[in-house]
């Protein structure tokens, strides 16, 4: 009997029932409890794509959607779950800058700022460009002409 139900009963004044002391649940049991959520956490911070960590918290990736689209709490524990891993990384090249280390602090730069620290390569040619599809057009004409211009009788 539902939670409604029991209530409804007692309002009415039917004495033969007791009073309920423990309401029931209404409605389906929520998939995603805070079990299934801390796992789902251990698997962002594990870097995990979202097909992975819901194959590890047991869930189905819809579930997962449709959580999130309901829920914006968890859809936003979820989003900083999943930046953990940068922000770990982060963490350990900046220390390891720190620690004096030129060869990765120049990588950093190369790929933080790529306009001012990247290698440039220029490379200039000499040469007209070739037009692969002129040239090959030009080699049919040519075959079809010297077709043309053989005698067909020549090999009797």
């Amino acid at each position: 009997m539902c939670r409604a139900r029991i209530v409804q009963w007692y309002d009415r004044g039917m004495t033969k029932k007791k009073k309920p002391t423990e309401l029931l649940p209404v409605g389906r049991k929520r998939v995603i409890d805070a079990d299934i959520t801390r796992k789902l956490e251990e698997a962002f911070s594990m870097d995990c794509t979202i097909e992975e960590a819901c194959a590890y918290a047991g869930i189905s990736d819809d579930t997962y959607s449709r959580e999130r689209k309901r829920d914006p709490v968890f859809a936003e524990k979820m989003d900083r779950a999943m930046q953990f891993p940068f922000v770990l990384a982060k963490k350990t090249v900046l220390q390891a800058m720190k620690d004096n280390d030129g060869a990765l602090a120049m990588k950093w730069l190369k790929n933080r700022q790529r306009d001012r620290y990247h290698e440039k390569v220029t490379q200039e040619t000499t040469e007209k460009p070739r037009d692969a599809a002129a040239e090959l057009a030009e080699d049919m004409i040519a075959r079809a002409k010297a077709k043309k211009n053989t005698p067909a009788d020549a090999g009797t």
